[in-house]
């Protein structure tokens, strides 16, 4: 069980217990199945509770924007999908095709009565949705509104950002890739090269600040920030629906802005 110490974390529900009380199951339960994802090396992937944690820690920051305003139903389903929306990478199959991830998540969600326990079939629905459209490549615009309390387009915007700024060394730590970088291919030992470049990020609604090492370093400029800024522009186009601010990049080096 989450200790109370840790319960902090979902501080926007404390109020409401059972909510509160159903994403703390949630958690143990998930926190159980996603230490088990398989790294597939050469292809280095990282995705498990830190990663869940710090999409968490960026739901928190956003739930504190007054301009957001979201409520309660809203960041519950955001927490439930910071801790599901990765499932899919246990499943051996996403080692070779990273795009079925999505897809083998929802059918995972579907077949394990501990989930299904937690959640609301109604719930399910538009947890659905997010983890489906959290994905780069699929179109934010394509979601139509299914609930008068939760705005499902513009929580799987706010995911997509939350998702993907989860860039840094804590998702490759500098012991780690200097230990596995001689055994990745290519393309992955520049990917986690070019996140050795972060030192940290901090939101300040509407900017993303990004602290890095080497603000020119061509595999951050290309891997990481290209990306980044393609996700902030496909979840801009849900924030304007809304008549909200969109998103914005900002890189700076430890003393100054680039």
């Amino acid at each position: 069980m989450t200790q109370p110490d840790e319960r902090r974390r979902y501080q926007p529900l404390v109020f409401h217990p059972g909510m509160l009380d159903r994403i703390e199951q949630i958690e143990e339960y998930a926190s159980r199945l996603l230490p088990f994802i398989p790294r597939g090396l050469p292809v280095y992937q990282s995705h498990g509770v830190k990663h869940s944690l710090s999409i968490i820690h960026t739901i928190n920051c956003l739930t504190e924007v007054p301009d957001l305003q979201i409520n309660q139903a809203e960041v519950f389903l955001l927490y439930l999908a910071a801790w599901l929306h990765d499932l899919g990478y246990l499943h051996p199959l996403s080692i070779y095709d990273r795009g079925m991830h999505t897809e083998l998540s929802l059918d995972m969600i579907d077949r394990d009565p501990t989930i299904q326990r937690h959640i609301q079939s109604s719930e399910l629905s538009l947890l659905g949705i997010i983890i489906r459209y959290h994905d780069t490549h699929t179109d934010l615009t394509a979601i139509r509104e299914r609930s008068s309390n939760v705005r499902i387009s513009l929580i799987t915007a706010l995911f997509r950002i939350a998702d993907a700024i989860d860039i840094g060394t804590d998702r490759c730590p500098p012991e780690v890739f200097e230990l596995i970088s001689d055994g990745l291919n290519e393309h992955s030992r520049r990917h986690w090269q070019a996140h050795q470049n972060v030192i940290g990020i901090r939101i300040s609604y509407p900017v993303i600040i990004i602290m890095v090492r080497d603000p020119e370093n061509p595999f951050f400029r290309r891997r990481v920030i290209a990306h980044l800024q393609e996700d902030c522009m496909t979840a801009n186009m849900i924030l304007k629906r809304f008549n909200l601010s969109p998103v914005t990049i900002e890189c700076r080096k430890e003393e100054g802005t680039i």
